[in-house]
């Protein structure tokens, strides 16, 4: 039926382009104290669903996490940097661990994304955070690959 309520959001990632599904963020080659090329991504609630309302997602936070306590240089050092977009934020913020950083669709209140019916187009802003990331690793990092994760966390009702 449309427009019923399902209580549990439907969370899944696209990058900018609001088509392509990553499998990774593949940041190439970075050298110690240069930052890595930007990529933008798009995390969603219920995307591309013109049937059925879930739940919103609410104090929606985002941060990077490891397979290791959250013991990894990288996490640990907050190499990970986040702009969320549909906030019209100008600078960027470092994550890692404990430290998120909150984010939002455009148009709503800090910290929700809409679970509304929409078809999955970069016009439903509701439906969908717009983040810009980059990773700096500092000057004394030992070379090799940091294995981590995007983490969001959120309460739905």
């Amino acid at each position: 039926m449309a427009d019923e309520l399902t209580t549990i959001p439907v969370p899944s990632w696209t990058l900018g382009d609001a088509t392509t599904v990553p499998t990774s963020w593949d940041m190439g080659r970075v050298s110690a104290g240069q930052n890595s090329e930007q990529q933008t991504f798009l995390f969603w609630n219920n995307r591309g669903n013109a049937d059925t309302v879930v739940s919103d997602m609410q104090d929606t936070l985002i941060t990077t996490t490891d397979n290791a306590g959250d013991t990894l240089d990288l996490v640990l050092d907050k190499w990970v940097n986040v702009r969320c977009n549909s906030a019209s934020e100008d600078t960027f913020t470092a994550i890692g661990g404990v430290e998120s950083h909150p984010i939002k669709a455009l148009g709503q209140e800090t910290g929700i994304i809409k679970g509304t019916t929409n078809s999955g187009l970069i016009t439903d802003t509701a439906n969908f955070a717009s983040m810009t990331f980059y990773t700096t690793p500092p000057l004394n990092v030992l070379p090799g690959i940091r294995p981590f994760n995007i983490r969001v966390i959120y309460y739905f009702t």
